[in-house]
């Protein structure tokens, strides 16, 4: 199995040119006649980029953009740290949440939050109400209260709660009347 830390290809006579504003690195150089430049990112090992040019300008483009785009790159998973930080739990006991998930099938759970405890959430899998709309398919309600599954810890999160590595849980979509919700459907199917 090949290394993680491969060591960077530097060409010999190469001139390296760096972004102040990134991680971002390029090395300039000409092989045999052909204006050629390659970069790289951080730490990385493997280039981002191995390119030859037909003039000095498209070549001094092209490692602009680079920049520019490692910037921006790099900004955006900042903001997107920065939003995890800052998220606040606004889960609250009684909070319905649905999976969709499935390979050649779709597969549909339900879960109500039990108990909120700072940035977790206690949850358990609610039984489920199915109707059936055509051959292996099924229209499918949760049934809060009547709990299926054991308690489980999650970490609630912006995008959802991961229930597992292929199942996220978001809420539950419902419309209110008079004190009862009622609560979108979600279509479910399967194979024989």
């Amino acid at each position: 199995m090949a290394s993680r830390n491969l060591p960077r290809y530097t060409p010999p006579g190469a001139v390296k040119v760096t972004d102040k504003q990134s991680d971002a690195v390029a090395y300039i150089y000409e092989r045999n006649g052909r204006l050629m430049a390659i970069g790289y990112h951080g730490k990385a090992g493997k280039p981002d980029y191995h390119f030859s040019f037909s003039s000095a300008a498209r070549r001094e483009k092209c490692v602009v953009m680079y920049f520019e785009s490692r910037r921006k790159t790099l900004a955006a998973a900042q903001k997107r740290r920065d939003e995890r930080r800052q998220y606040q739990n606004d889960y609250k006991v009684g909070d319905i949440l649905n999976t969709c998930w499935g390979y050649e099938q779709t597969n549909v759970e339900y879960f109500e939050v039990v108990e909120v405890r700072g940035a977790m959430v206690v949850l358990r899998q609610v039984a489920k109400v199915r109707k059936s709309t055509g051959w292996c398919q099924e229209l499918t309600a949760p049934q809060p209260g009547e709990y299926v599954g054991e308690p489980i810890r999650r970490k609630a999160q912006a995008n959802g709660i991961k229930i597992s590595d292929c199942q996220w849980a978001t809420r539950t979509d419902f419309t209110e009347v008079g004190s009862m919700r009622i609560y979108r459907g979600h279509h479910e199917s399967s194979y024989a």
